[in-house]
């Protein structure tokens, strides 16, 4: 009877102590989003799963999760509590922000990171219960797609060219061209008629962080006397939005 006794007492036991630390975090899906400005911020919205590798139903209470991008820690976000079943999981969709206008801007200017994802959380199944911060780390590639690009290849003294361009989702533009034998002035307003870029040159190099917004393009042969002569322009203004991917 004792052994009897002994065994109905360590099964639970031992099932509920393997479904507590068989706790797992899952990172499932990642973006990135920069916010330009004075005050700059980056935000990564991360899906995660969390659950159990064993056999019993599962609540966690008081749950935490914290993140690190490249070394660069993000506040704490708390969430619910819930109870999960077997072969199941709960899901979170969890909007890290991170408002330091340095560590927003340093981070915005990779194409690749290194991500943790932590939970710290009170356990309990069956009559077993404890804290508990499992943690899961992930690569994170970034790529620019392009929504479009403007591309002249001859600027007729004098000549303007205007574009109007929506960007839906918080991007950029590459300005990447050259001119000969005359100097370009390329502009870009948004929809406050606020300007984001102004410069003249026979040669540009800049990427701009742009918020969602429309914005007005304005491509100018500045010229003097309107006479017709014909500058020969190589490369474009591309307007993206990056593309967030686990690895």
């Amino acid at each position: 009877m004792v052994v009897a006794a002994i065994a109905s007492i360590a099964v639970p036991y031992r099932l509920s102590y393997q479904s507590v630390k068989g706790l797992t975090v899952e990172i499932v899906q990642v973006s990135r989003t920069y916010n330009p400005g004075t005050f700059a911020s980056i935000e990564f919205d991360l899906n995660a799963h969390v659950w159990s590798t064993n056999s019993l139903d599962t609540r966690i209470d008081q749950v935490q999760f914290a993140l690190r991008v490249d070394g660069i820690s993000f506040p704490t976000l708390s969430a619910r509590g819930s109870t999960f079943s077997p072969n199941s999981y709960l899901q979170y969709d969890l909007p890290f922000v991170n408002d330091n206008s340095q560590n927003a801007e340093l981070l915005a200017g990779r194409n690749s990171h290194q991500i943790t994802l932590s939970i710290v959380t009170l356990v309990q199944a069956g009559i077993y219960s404890t804290s508990l911060s499992p943690a899961t780390s992930r690569s994170v590639t970034v790529q620019r797609i392009v929504d479009e690009t403007i591309s002249p290849t001859i600027v007729n003294e004098c000549q303007v060219i205007t574009r109007q361009v929506l960007v839906s989702q918080p991007g950029g533009a590459t300005i990447s061209m050259s001119s000969s034998p005359d100097t370009l002035s390329i502009s870009v307003w948004n929809s406050h008629q606020i300007p984001v870029f102004s410069q003249e040159s026979a040669s540009f190099n800049n990427v701009l962080r742009l918020s969602a917004d429309t914005y007005s393009v304005r491509i100018e042969n500045p010229g003097f006397f309107c006479a017709g002569a014909k500058d020969q322009v190589t490369g474009s203004v591309q307007f993206w939005h990056e593309k967030t991917d686990l690895v």
